[in-house]
C-alpha cells in the first residue's frame, strides 16, 4: 500500500466516523428532549366503529 492510498483511506475513515458520530449525537440529543420512544398502543378490534358490512336493519338494497 502506497502512502497516498494511506492517506485516503486515513480520510475516508475519519469522513466515515464523523458522520457516525453525528447520528449518534443526534439520537442522543432526540432521547434528551423528546424521551424514549413510546410503543403504538393497541386498540381492540371491537373498540373500532364504522361502516358495518352487515346491514343492522332487515331491509338490504
Amino acid at each position: 500500500m502506497t502512502p497516498e492510498q494511506k492517506k485516503k483511506n486515513r480520510t475516508l475513515g475519519l469522513i466515515l466516523a464523523s458522520v457516525v458520530l453525528v447520528f449518534f449525537l443526534g439520537f442522543m440529543v432526540r432521547l434528551v428532549y423528546f424521551g424514549s420512544p413510546k410503543k403504538p398502543q393497541m386498540v381492540p378490534i371491537s373498540a373500532i366503529t364504522g361502516p358495518s358490512a352487515v346491514p343492522t336493519s332487515g331491509n338490504a338494497k
